[in-house]
């Protein structure tokens, strides 16, 4: 997965992941439930290795000018 941005406020997160999905990626929103409250994380993917997670990194800076994070899913 490719960690785009974790939000406190869920509607921020939907707001990102809509451009993103726009842009002909695969994105979901999920929540983290933490003691602090719950924080929605914004991903794109999964890919099957790791190889591919950073290449995606590549096209969302190119396409969104953003940066993502790889991470396990």
């Amino acid at each position: 997965m490719v960690q785009l941005g974790s939000f406190s406020d869920e509607l921020n997160a939907r707001g990102l992941a809509k451009s993103v999905s726009d842009s002909g990626f695969n994105v979901e929103v999920s929540p983290l439930f933490a003691k602090k409250g719950t924080v929605w994380r914004v991903r794109v993917g999964p890919y099957s290795t790791r190889a591919q997670a950073i290449k995606i990194t590549t096209q969302l800076r190119e396409r969104l000018g953003r940066d993502g994070l790889v991470m396990p899913k």
